[in-house]
């Protein structure tokens, strides 16, 4: 499992190739786990900070990293979601459809379905071989 949350994150910002469904979905699930955490962290700490200096820059703080984690997810997300839809046989420029009212709902929907089989426009199908050949040096 580590090996899905690492690796978009070592393809940071490659936008060529393709992405396997694992991949996107587990980088989304730790995401989404993530600020979760840092949600509930920056709600329990802003409920018992009352009128204490102490308790409200420990929010403060949490807010800040939620800010910071969604600076620095947003690139590495995206570099992925562009990957995601070549495996599709998509342009990345279908990202912009996350614009648009429902076009993220479309989009979602969209990474559910299965790549092309074999090797497309993109590159060669990621499912092909190990991971290993996903982590350019």
């Amino acid at each position: 499992m580590m090996r899905w949350i690492l690796v978009p994150l070592l393809r940071f910002a490659q936008f060529d190739g393709r992405s396997r469904r694992a991949e996107f979905w587990m980088f989304a699930l730790f995401q989404i786990m993530l600020f979760g955490a840092l949600l509930l962290a920056f709600s329990v700490l802003r409920a018992f900070a009352g009128d204490s200096e102490t308790g409200r820059f420990g929010s403060d703080l949490c807010a800040a990293a939620m800010i910071a984690a969604a600076l620095v997810l947003s690139v590495p997300f995206v570099a992925l979601m562009v990957r995601r839809l070549h495996d599709l046989d998509r342009s990345g420029w279908w990202c912009l459809l996350n614009l648009v009212p429902f076009g993220t709902l479309a989009l979602l929907v969209a990474m559910t379905f299965e790549g092309d089989h074999g090797p497309n426009r993109y590159g060669a199908d990621p499912k092909g071989g190990d991971a290993e050949h996903l982590v350019r040096a």
